[in-house]
């Protein structure tokens, strides 16, 4: 039995090493199975790449709008050196319109990012980290009823206050106003919370505002949008030596 087993797998080895056979093989598995594994993982290693890139693009805008705004000021009191850190999205709570989002990063000790905002891979601003344990991160998002943060317009120049919740909105938008459907506001130099210029949501509606007659409300809807990004980055200020 040994002896025909042996055989077997001798002639079986010796059809397959012949040249029309090895040839027919080969190109049934380009075609069918090898294929395909390759284009995965040629896929899988260009979205990584990309992922990386975004990060870094994103951390060098921050910088830049940091270091913009302290142009003509005293060099006294330029910006300390700007640090982030990259976090894996591991929870959205609840599932709906999420609050809040844990973060875990590589980073055992988190703690000079608390108080700091974090932003999506394309920059837009998901909220601001509230507590930090280890190498995890609560954020609050701009979803959060209580999340607010001050916003300017880049075009017709005016400011608001935008406040999270299940319909986002800007309050304190001066009555003559040129607001458009469309406008899109970033977080504003008004503001102590972020670095001006961070994109923050685009206009969709206009309302006077009932209880303020020298108020506009504008609904806001944010660029923000949960579940679509794997990482968020967290951003934060080295301490002065």
């Amino acid at each position: 039995m040994q002896r025909k087993i042996l055989f077997l797998s001798l002639l079986v080895t010796i059809f397959f090493n012949l040249t029309r056979v090895k040839t027919y093989v080969s190109h049934f598995l380009i075609s069918t199975v090898y294929a395909p594994f390759i284009y995965s993982r040629n896929l899988i290693i260009l979205l990584l790449h990309t992922e990386e890139k975004a990060i870094t693009v994103q951390a060098t805008n921050q910088h830049l709008r940091q270091l913009l705004l302290q142009v003509g000021k005293d060099t006294t009191t330029l910006p300390l050196p700007q640090e982030f850190i990259t976090g894996d999205i591991v929870e959205y709570s609840p599932l709906g319109i999420p609050h809040e989002i844990i973060i875990k990063t590589n980073f055992n000790s988190t703690e000079p990012f608390k108080g700091k905002i974090a932003t999506d891979l394309s920059g837009a601003l998901a909220g601001k980290i509230v507590q930090v344990r280890g190498g995890y991160m609560t954020l609050k998002t701009i979803y959060d009823k209580e999340f607010k943060v001050g916003v300017e317009s880049s075009g017709n120049y005016y400011t608001g206050v935008y406040t999270g919740g299940t319909q986002p909105e800007v309050l304190y938008v001066p009555y003559d106003a040129k607001v458009k459907p469309g406008d899109t506001l970033y977080t504003s130099s008004l503001s102590a919370l972020a670095t001006p210029g961070i994109p923050v949501g685009i206009v969709t509606e206009i309302h006077k505002d009932e209880s303020n007659p020298i108020f506009l409300k504008l609904e806001i809807e944010p660029i923000f949008k949960p579940f679509t990004s794997r990482k968020l980055i967290v951003y934060g200020t080295s301490e002065q030596e």
